[in-house]
């Protein structure tokens, strides 16, 4: 419980759950899915800010929503935009609200909050190219596991794992195996400093 929790979560009304860290001095990522019903997950994090989310089932761009979880120190609290019912909520702790870090070690320059401690780090990206380039990531260490998404338009989900390396993508969205294309993560597996693709 230092770096990740699940938390079963019954709503009923704006509900308050506590978390084993300070949501506000920490970065928190927050994946949220109904278990009682069909539902949306929702990806909440305090980098982009807990005010914005997108849905890991859809394509759709980040919206701005306050009324889908606030925090307040270890209290957070799942409010109006979801449907009262049965939750689990993923919790994971990046780096410090005040440790944020402009990383340069890319061709394109990263916004990154990072736990070297779990090896975890929620990187935002301000503009991509479309073009083969690369994006620090801070860890000091070679990842094993990305999300993505881009956050202004309509576009697929994409992950890389270990397992497939970086001739192949998965898509979180969808239900198709792992997929072979050389220009997703220009074949290129993460490392220590950076993470290729395109």
């Amino acid at each position: 419980t230092d770096h990740h929790i699940d938390i079963a979560v019954t709503k009923s009304g704006d509900t308050n759950f506590t978390l084993p860290w300070d949501g506000s001095v920490y970065d928190t990522l927050f994946v949220i899915k109904r278990r009682d019903a069909a539902g949306s997950w929702y990806w909440v994090d305090g980098l982009r800010g807990y005010n914005k989310w997108m849905s890991s089932d859809s394509y759709n761009a980040e919206q701005t929503d306050a009324n889908v979880i606030s925090v307040s120190g270890t209290t957070a609290t799942l409010k109006s935009t979801l449907a009262d019912g049965t939750y689990i909520v993923s919790c994971t702790k990046a780096g410090l609200t005040a440790s944020r870090q402009t990383n340069t070690d890319g061709s394109i320059t990263s916004t990154i909050s990072r736990n070297v401690d779990s090896g975890f780090a929620i990187v935002k990206v301000a503009s991509g190219t479309g073009a083969n380039a690369t994006v620090g990531h801070g860890l000091g260490a070679a990842v094993k596991y990305i999300v993505g998404k881009r956050t202004d338009t309509l576009k697929s989900w994409i992950a890389y794992h270990v397992a497939t390396t970086g001739t192949k993508y998965l898509l979180p969205n969808a239900t198709d195996a792992a997929a072979t294309d050389s220009t997703v993560w220009n074949n290129t597996n993460p490392t220590t400093t950076i993470v290729t693709g395109k």
